[in-house]
């Protein structure tokens, strides 16, 4: 159906739009192109993340400090 997807690839799609876990092909390609966002985006946060550590950019909390901490976030 589309150039260049395995065959495997497109059979998998097809068979996730025949159980109704998606209403076209179109649909579940998409699904996999949002994980694949998803996941980049994860990669640059993680990333992020770990340039802030390395740099000293955090704080430390205790048990105490950390539940304070989501109790404001609860608000």
């Amino acid at each position: 159906m589309i150039a260049g997807i395995t065959p495997e690839n497109e059979r998998f799609l097809n068979e996730q739009v025949a159980a109704g876990q998606f209403s076209t092909f179109v649909d579940a390609l998409n699904a996999g192109i949002d994980l694949l966002k998803a996941r980049q985006a994860l990669i640059r946060r993680i990333s992020i993340s770990r340039e802030q550590l390395d740099s000293g950019d955090f704080v430390e909390l205790d048990d105490d400090g950390l539940t304070k901490f989501f109790d404001e976030l609860r608000g």
